[in-house]
């Protein structure tokens, strides 16, 4: 599609990965393909020490990696075997990969977090909106309460 913005292209064909709380000082994770997936930074998430992998254990910190990790998705699905950095295969995919993800992060824009803005009662959803005194009477009757018919907050 000729008419196509460039920024619709690459969010349908790439996938973009950011940490759980995402900070624009380290900014992209990982880029994805089709086929490949090119990690900048990786760190722990879910896994116990049982797994093969350690980078997965949830004890594993942050690590930036230079140059990045790549994996072909269709050959090593749990990514367990990076591409040798020195090969044709990942100087050519790096590159395209790279150029995306420089694109993509040019035109990023990190919003504030919505985490650390702390809680407030006032941002606690109402089933009756505008009653007093608030919050103590918004309840809901869980049985006939429904987001199909709720009030949007």
């Amino acid at each position: 599609n000729a008419g196509k913005d460039s920024t619709d292209r690459l969010q349908k064909s790439h996938y973009f990965y950011y940490p759980k709380n995402p900070e624009p000082t380290i900014g992209l994770y990982a880029i994805r393909d089709d086929t490949y997936k090119a990690h900048f930074y990786t760190e722990g998430s879910h896994c116990g020490h049982e797994y093969r992998d350690e980078d997965c254990w949830g004890s594993t910190r942050q690590a930036k990696h230079t140059p990045p990790l790549l994996f072909n998705l269709l050959v090593d699905p749990s990514e367990g075997y990076p591409i040798d950095n020195r090969t044709d295969e990942y100087k050519t995919v790096m590159a395209g990969l790279q150029k995306v993800a420089d694109e993509f992060q040019a035109k990023a824009e990190f919003g504030g977090s919505q985490i650390h803005r702390g809680s407030s009662k006032a941002d606690v959803p109402c089933c009756t909106p505008g009653c007093t005194p608030f919050p103590s009477c918004c309840r809901c009757d869980k049985s006939t309460y429904s987001f199909k018919t709720s009030p949007r907050w």
